[in-house]
């Protein structure tokens, strides 16, 4: 079976307003192109397994063009697949992004690669079926320990093509919600959705109901600006409009709360890569209640980057035309930390 290449954009939703024609245009931004992309080698052993799977990146492009400093978001479980990914990535080459005619680090790069078989066959396999309707069937039985054991022995083996992948990851969130474990709910529900592609494999119904349940649990965790970017996702789906309308009040109501001087509140951990990636709803935060070593915490806005030292008696004002923020947090796995954004500001 022959590797593919796939490369999926991760855009974030940018709500754009009519243009009055006395407005006078002060600047604008042309974003970085590609102009090389190397493609990753496909792992000798995954291709043997038949493994499928895809990395998610966040990466900056300097004013030459180059890539920095690039990391795994998330993937679909396969380390072999994350390494291959970020080597191919520092290997490729760009048009800098450029604003008012002189090129400028773009710190916003998120992209999605692919790692698929061409003749690997549509549908879950055989052996994969079995296993996971045994574990299904023991959660709707309530037998929570033997279908904690099937589970671990889908993960364990890990060979998974891209529609296994995405059921293992659905079924792994419905065993979290039957251990009341919301974190791992929302973490596995993210990866059985798979931005762009999670509705061919999980097929239009469950897809739209991990949206749905996605942007439940995002709320409840205080992911704000996460949970309108799944609405909008549900909202223009070419089936998901009678779901959207059911939740198109609280859509509003979180719009609100983003424009309000209320605190938002977030306790955060860091992973087992080292880091966090948070996605700033505001131009101001804090940091708070550091347990554990946190060490740089590096702003990552569509036109502006800058990287600090971490002090928890600092509050950090980010400029509103540096445009989306996120901040990748780096310090030793398991640090929990309070990300506490105020009020928007107009600097």
């Amino acid at each position: 079976m022959k590797p593919l290449l796939l490369i999926l954009p991760l855009i974030s939703s940018l709500a754009m307003a009519d243009i009055s024609p006395k407005a006078k245009l002060i600047s604008e931004v042309v974003e970085a192109k590609p102009l090389e992309r190397v493609p990753p080698k496909y792992p000798v052993e995954a291709a043997r397994k038949g493994q499928e799977g895809w990395v998610r990146l966040s990466f900056v492009v300097d004013e030459q063009g180059q890539t920095l400093d690039p990391v795994v978001i998330d993937s679909s479980g396969i380390k072999a697949f994350e390494k291959e990914a970020l080597r191919a990535l520092n290997r490729w080459q760009y048009s800098p992004a450029m604003q008012d005619g002189k090129p400028i680090q773009q710190c916003q790069m998120k992209l999605q690669l692919d790692f698929k078989l061409e003749g690997g066959g549509e549908g879950v396999r055989r052996k994969f079926r079995a296993v996971y309707v045994k574990a299904n069937k023991a959660l709707e039985a309530g037998d929570i320990n033997k279908a904690k054991e099937l589970v671990a022995k889908l993960k364990a083996a890990k060979q998974w093509n891209m529609y296994e992948n995405s059921w293992f990851w659905m079924l792994d969130a419905q065993l979290a919600a039957a251990l009341k474990d919301s974190k791992r709910e929302l973490e596995s529900l993210r990866r059985s959705a798979m931005s762009n592609v999670g509705d061919k494999y999980l097929g239009t119904g469950n897809y739209l109901l991990n949206l749905q349940r996605i942007f439940v649990l995002e709320i409840e965790d205080v992911q704000y600006a996460e949970a309108l970017e799944t609405y909008k996702e549900i909202s223009e789906h070419e089936k998901g409009k009678e779901m959207s309308v059911s939740l198109e009040k609280y859509a509003q109501q979180l719009e609100s709360l983003l424009q309000g001087d209320t605190p938002l509140v977030k306790e955060q951990e860091i992973n087992e890569r080292g880091i966090f990636l948070h996605r700033l709803s505001r131009s101001q935060f804090a940091l708070a209640d550091i347990k554990g070593e946190l060490n740089t915490l590096d702003i990552r806005c569509d036109n502006h980057r800058t990287k600090y030292t971490v002090a928890e008696d600092t509050t950090w004002q980010i400029p509103v035309k540096w445009g989306t923020c996120h901040v990748l947090f780096e310090g030793d796995k398991g640090t929990r930390f309070k990300v506490v954004e105020l009020q928007k500001t107009s600097a």
